[in-house]
């Protein structure tokens, strides 16, 4: 705890010493707050427990010159359940920085046509031209501390990652992942599978990467229905592979990971309660390491958010 507590501290003075900025530029924050209270069953362990899944998110873009942004984050997600036998999944907190490139760009409208124009004809403007919205580009260097829910198994990582945040949804673009790929060298601090191997918590080095989707498939069946538009899925998929491990770990094939995640969310557009965004239902399979079990967790529940955004 003490170590997690050093990198929030850092993390916290990392994102103030950049908060100001001059008055003539875009809002440099992005501030958003996610939970999830859900009801879990692990169907590995045919058992249920109560659950909240959490994504805490500060990012500030600097703009020193035309193009590329300057950017820093400090991010914290995870799930606690009530029972943490039956929960696979981890709980990070990690401090991100580098360069983004906006991969987007505002069309250009036509003049007006010159001449006379019917009086009878409704006023038109043409559409724009030329313009994109492609997404965003990340190269960064991160930090991070991650833990299983019991703290059995926790180890501090660092390395550089490169990511793209997915942000279209017309036509096909909706299939497009986000996805994001780091190379990180892992200090383990405390390892109950190594400890039970008999086996040094030497450090070794990580290959992991995440795609993930976010698609409203209520607005492409029927956009113009109040019901079914709401209606969206969801889809994870992580894999993680380490590397200069001992044999021990390879043998039993904890050397590699794979995690899993579908679900579906339902939006209450038109429900004017405060913070409360969607119901859900998600199943996931798989492991977050440092967490060594894999499980079957089916999950319940509303989103409760809110956010500052500008993207």
């Amino acid at each position: 705890m003490k170590v997690l507590f050093q990198i929030g501290s850092v993390c916290l003075m990392a994102l103030a010493a950049v908060s100001v900025h001059a008055k003539d530029e875009p809002d440099p924050w992005d501030l958003s707050l996610k939970v999830k209270p859900s009801l879990l069953h692990s169907a590995t362990d045919d058992d249920y427990a109560l659950a909240g899944k959490y994504r805490a998110k500060a990012t500030y873009d600097w703009y020193p010159w035309r193009g590329p942004t300057a950017f820093a984050q400090l991010l914290s997600e995870g799930t606690v359940a009530s029972d943490a036998d039956i929960n696979s999944e981890n709980l990070f907190a990690e401090l991100n920085g580098g360069v983004a490139f906006q991969l987007q760009q505002s069309g250009t409208v036509a003049p007006p046509p010159d001449g006379p124009r019917d009086p009878n004809a409704p006023p038109t403007e043409p559409p724009p031209s030329g313009g994109y919205r492609l997404g965003r580009l990340e190269l960064s260097a991160k930090v991070r501390f991650e833990t299983d829910q019991s703290f059995d198994n926790y180890s501090v990582t660092y390395g550089p990652q490169v990511g793209y945040f997915h942000n279209n949804y017309k036509g096909l673009w909706v299939l497009v992942p986000s996805v994001y790929a780091d190379y990180q060298r892992v200090e383990i601090l405390e390892s109950s599978l190594y400890q039970s191997l008999g086996e040094d918590e030497d450090p070794f080095y990580r290959f992991s990467i995440v795609a993930s989707w976010d698609i409203p498939i209520g607005e492409k069946l029927a956009p113009d229905n109040r019901y079914i538009s709401p209606l969206g899925a969801i889809a994870n998929v992580r894999y993680y592979q380490a590397f200069d491990v001992p044999d021990s770990i390879e043998a039993g094939n904890d050397d590699h990971a794979w995690y899993y995640e579908l679900g579906l969310n339902y939006e209450f557009t038109d429900l004017k309660i405060r913070w409360l965004r969607s119901a859900y239902v998600s199943v996931a399979r798989g492991r977050q390491p440092p967490a060594v079990e894999n499980k079957t967790m089916v999950f319940v529940g509303v989103v409760l958010a809110w956010d500052k955004s500008k993207r």
